[in-house]
């Protein structure tokens, strides 16, 4: 019988708990707690995509608002100078 890679437990069920007979290597805890991580770490790199995406959206509503900001300005602008040929 092997011992845990990352704890050194004999405790290695493959075929119990719900094992699939992957890492090998690993005893029961180590094998679920391997399986968590990596699921959080999955989850976290989402989760800052999404951050990254938002920020990114949040940047161009932002842009876009100074941008028609601008073209209104021009728009007034040129309006005023229209009036003041015409006077």
């Amino acid at each position: 019988m092997g011992r845990c890679s990352r704890c050194g437990s004999y405790a290695i069920n493959h075929h119990l708990h719900g094992r699939n007979g992957s890492r090998r290597d690993l005893c029961d805890v180590c094998y679920w707690r391997d399986i968590a991580e990596t699921f959080a770490d999955d989850r976290i790199e989402l989760l800052q995509q999404l951050a990254m995406a938002e920020d990114a959206a949040n940047k161009g509503d932002k842009a876009r608002k100074v941008a028609q900001s601008l073209v209104d300005e021009v728009t007034d602008l040129r309006a005023e100078l229209a009036l003041s040929k015409e006077t």
